[in-house]
């Protein structure tokens, strides 16, 4: 071919630190807001500064841990997390952050997002019942705490229960979507 007239192959972005920073951002996410949650339903359960009546602070932590209320607010408060960290990684990025992140307005119709969040609820359940009999059938082992978890999701009020399926699947999938959609599907294509 004449001179100038090769193609130029596209920049493509460096798998290695796209992928473990995605992870990262991720699993940070999660971490950060399990803490957050492990401190505040610990502080519920024995307010700053007051003397330890119901023994040493492992023992209500532990205690406190295993009260549908944390459960509820680890899994919102780590997705939470999520979604802030990939926002925040959209605003430091070179383009607009809703170019960047991919964030275009809805291209779904109002009345039809009641069934979106009936389908997401849909897939918790789908999810919980396959895990269920996994363990049944003996092709997964019952986790550490599987019982308790168990014990306090029966014991748990409606709000909560509420709560714990909205943070569950709706918060799971907007954080989701910004994670590996916005961050790392668009920095993998760049």
């Amino acid at each position: 071919p004449p001179a100038g007239t090769e193609e130029v192959a596209p920049r493509r972005a460096p798998v290695w630190p796209v992928i473990p920073g995605a992870v990262f951002l991720y699993l940070g996410g999660m971490v950060l807001g399990g803490l957050l949650a492990a401190l505040i339903v610990t502080l519920l359960a024995q307010p700053w500064g007051q003397p330890s009546s119901q023994g040493t602070p492992g023992e209500i932590f532990r205690r406190a841990m295993r009260e549908p209320r944390a459960l509820v607010l680890s899994l919102a408060l780590g997705n939470a997390m999520v979604a802030l960290f990939a926002l925040a990684v959209g605003r430091a990025s070179g383009p607009p952050w809703r170019q960047r992140l991919g964030l275009v307005p809805g291209r779904v119709p109002a009345r039809d997002l009641p069934l979106l969040v009936l389908a997401s609820i849909g897939a918790l359940g789908i999810g919980i019942v396959m895990t269920m009999a996994l363990q049944r059938i003996g092709l997964l082992s019952e986790m550490k705490g599987t019982r308790e978890l168990a014990r306090a999701l029966m014991n748990a009020t409606p709000a909560a229960s509420i709560a714990l399926v909205l943070s569950g699947s709706v918060l799971v999938g907007i954080a989701e979507e910004l994670v590996f959609r916005g961050c790392l599907q668009r920095a993998l294509l760049e």
